[in-house]
């Protein structure tokens, strides 16, 4: 009777022992899910709220990395090859100053440019606008709509250099801003994109004496693969001997670029703002406003310094309404 009572609590004991360790592993495994389900939600709510709080919301692939501008200007450039007019070379001749080998080109004016600008016959005389996407040729249309459809990508009928393209301010000129505006936010953004996508080299004519030819608000970017695929830029060997910026980015700390001179350029009234590597490269192509707020502070900078703008003005300056 003993030895089966001793059994008989035995076999109890290991039964409550067993339904303990069965509530346990249910207990940890009801944890462990509902764990799992809150961590899920954080992420849901997560990505959602970086939606939400983007700038630039992906609408097309001028917003992405994965954008090949220096393609789309190549098939461009053969399909309209009858159609441009490319300046002709006079001369090349190369300069050594300061350390630096320039190369110095010299184009003959192209009387085709020339009457570019002149006035469409018809019933009513009205100036004719060869950069308007509405009116110019669509065989030089790279892109009719680009960044939130205010700007358009055309080819320069009158090339320089092959690839020689540029990104159009949208609509007529007389409802957008002069050529000699200051540039905004939105054109400082918009044209280093395309000179990432494009790997190219952007510049801005704002004055005829910069050899600027059409009033409407354009800007310039030359792929460089058709300048020099050897070599870079002659700048670029003064630019290296300037220590660069150290600056962190952070949402607490706004970018105050640093405005310096290079010895070469002694003579040329001039502004140079080395960005750091970091806010070159490693930026959300998606939401880069950072960025583009640290490349309208360096133009400010800039120009602000050389005497081009007045006053020092904040971010929020409404730039549309000044002129240089």
């Amino acid at each position: 009777k003993k030895e089966m009572a001793i059994e008989l609590g035995s076999t109890a004991l290991n039964r409550s022992t067993k339904e303990t360790w069965d509530k346990q592993i249910k207990e940890i495994w009801k944890n462990r899910l509902l764990f799992l389900v809150c961590l899920g939600f954080i992420f849901i709510i997560f990505f959602l709220s970086l939606g939400m709080n983007s700038k630039y919301p992906p609408k097309g692939i001028e917003w992405s990395r994965r954008w090949n501008l220096e393609a789309e200007i190549g098939i461009a450039s053969v399909s309209a090859a009858a159609h441009l007019f490319p300046l002709k070379l006079k001369s090349s001749t190369i300069i050594q100053d300061q350390g630096m080998h320039l190369k110095l080109l010299l184009v003959e004016s192209s009387k085709k440019a020339s009457s570019s600008n002149e006035k469409k016959k018809g019933s009513e005389e009205e100036e004719f606008d060869p950069l308007a996407p509405e009116t110019a040729e669509k065989t030089l249309i790279i892109r009719d709509s680009v960044f939130e459809e205010k700007y358009a990508i055309l080819l320069n009928k009158f090339p320089v250099f092959a690839g020689h393209s540029l990104l159009v301010a949208r609509g007529s000129s007389t409802q957008m801003p002069p050529q000699n505006a200051v540039l905004t936010r939105q054109d400082l953004d918009a044209l280093h994109r395309c000179a990432l996508a494009a790997r190219a080299i952007a510049f801005y004519n704002s004055h005829p004496e910069a050899g600027s030819s059409q009033p409407h608000r354009h800007f310039q970017f030359v792929p460089m693969a058709s300048i020099d695929t050897k070599h870079k830029p002659p700048i670029y060997s003064a630019l290296d001997s300037l220590e660069p910026e150290i600056w962190r980015w952070s949402s607490k700390a706004p970018y105050v670029p640093i405005v310096r001179r290079l010895p070469a350029f002694n003579e040329i009234e001039h502004g140079i703002v080395k960005l750091p590597d970091r806010a070159t490269y490693k930026i959300d192509f998606q939401d880069s406003t950072t960025f583009a707020h640290a490349l309208l502070r360096a133009y400010i900078a800039i120009a602000t310094d050389i005497g081009l703008l007045k006053q020092k003005h904040t971010d929020d300056f409404f730039f549309d309404q000044t002129q240089f």
